[in-house]
């Protein structure tokens, strides 16, 4: 199998800038609300952020699964195997693990945490055979109001999960579907485990870009806060100690991590009872639509507003010179060896397992793949004419 993928990268770039926009959001009492937002239009839906349980990933191919930390649900790994649906119980409770929604990416829910192998996608795994994800755990999830259920991912198969879930002692019972093509041009699909019902509650993908939010993060211990996390195939840079009208994101570093802006742009000031801004601190954001903006803020009120304001800018990037990077990856599936074929230098390589541990590295443009074990890999190529990513599958 082939995998051509195309990358453009920007040489000798001039910079236009647009007139700036000063704007806020408010996403209610006590950061109640998720708030979209787009650079272009402005605010695009509003929903609460507690009529949901977890989350499906519709999008992307980690088949990332969430629980609604915000909300104040917990999710706990257990020692029970779908096998042993009807004996579970909860005698050991104190020894189950509580997993987390990672804190930096959409593609690694909580029920994605625990993993064996690189086949393994914590709630199940995959069959390169058949290409279904077959569910092997019984997760523990305590909902916000105190009721615990236990819940099993059955599996995901021909774009549709199906699970199960029921009160701890087996009663209630109910089995439920989440379809993809329900949910088209969407990040993730919804389902609220209280009113036993899927929920649409995001706008299309390609209609946002940030969204104002609350989610855990460990300070050192899980704390919720309010913040800000980018759309799906997002770039990132984090400009500190510049002026506010900086103009220029060139040399800084763009990042696929969602959270880039995230929450610690502001700090609260118990003396003074508010927050206080970080001065000098600046946002570029690479849209999906491949359009540069560039965001800061300038306040924030939490308590019964939840509110923040911020300035953003359109930074339209002017091409003088375009090259094309022609990267091929051949074969995929792989077991021995696997060949890059691009028209530039390779400077680097990096190899990285679905936890993003880097595995193997290297400049070479053939790697010995034998030596990993089986399983899904992310694959980073940096060339004299850009840098891409791309996944393989060794067999």
């Amino acid at each position: 199998m082939y995998k051509k993928l195309l990358l453009f990268l920007f040489i000798g770039v001039h910079v236009s800038v647009f007139s700036q926009t000063t704007d806020s959001v408010s996403t209610g009492l006590q950061n109640a609300n998720d708030v979209y937002y787009s650079f272009s239009t402005g605010i695009v839906k509003t929903q609460p952020i507690n009529n949901w349980d977890i989350a499906f990933e519709i999008s992307g191919y980690t088949a990332s699964i969430l629980v609604n930390q915000a909300k104040g649900n917990e999710l706990y790994q257990t020692p029970f195997s779908i096998a042993q649906w009807s004996s579970f119980d909860t005698t050991s409770f104190k020894s189950f693990k509580r997993m987390f929604n990672s804190e930096y990416t959409w593609a690694l829910g909580a029920f994605n945490r625990h993993t064996d192998n690189n086949y393994d996608l914590g709630w199940g795994t995959y069959n390169t055979s058949t290409h279904v994800i077959a569910g092997d755990s019984i997760f523990l999830i305590k909902l916000s109001d105190g009721t615990l259920k236990k819940i099993t991912i059955l599996n995901l198969t021909s774009g549709v999960y199906n699970f199960k879930y029921a009160s701890i002692d087996g009663s209630n019972e109910k089995t439920a579907s989440i379809a993809k093509s329900n949910f088209k041009n969407k990040n993730f699909a919804y389902y609220s485990l209280s009113g036993d019902s899927s929920i649409d509650r995001e706008p299309l993908t390609s209609d946002w870009d940030l969204v104002f939010t609350k989610y855990t993060v460990f300070i050192p211990t899980p704390y919720n806060v309010a913040g800000v996390w980018t759309n799906k195939n997002t770039k990132t840079a984090k400009a500190t100690k510049v002026p506010t009208g900086i103009m220029s994101f060139s040399g800084y570093n763009f990042s696929d991590t969602n959270s880039v802006i995230g929450y610690n742009w502001k700090k609260y000031n118990a003396s003074l009872g508010k927050y206080s801004i970080t001065d000098s601190l600046v946002f570029f954001v690479n849209t999906s639509k491949n359009n540069y903006y560039k965001i800061y803020f300038t306040g924030y009120a939490g308590g019964s507003q939840g509110k923040y304001y911020f300035v953003h800018q359109s930074i339209a990037a002017s091409v003088n010179k375009i090259s094309k990077a022609n990267i091929t990856i051949f074969p995929n599936p792989v077991s021995e060896e696997l060949n890059i074929s691009t028209n530039g230098q390779i400077l680097s390589y990096n190899i990285k397992n679905l936890e993003g541990k880097s595995v193997l590295v290297g400049n070479d443009s053939t790697i010995n793949t034998a030596i990993l074990a089986k399983g899904f890999y992310i694959l980073n190529v940096n060339t004299s004419e850009g840098n891409t990513f791309v996944k393989f599958l060794k067999d």
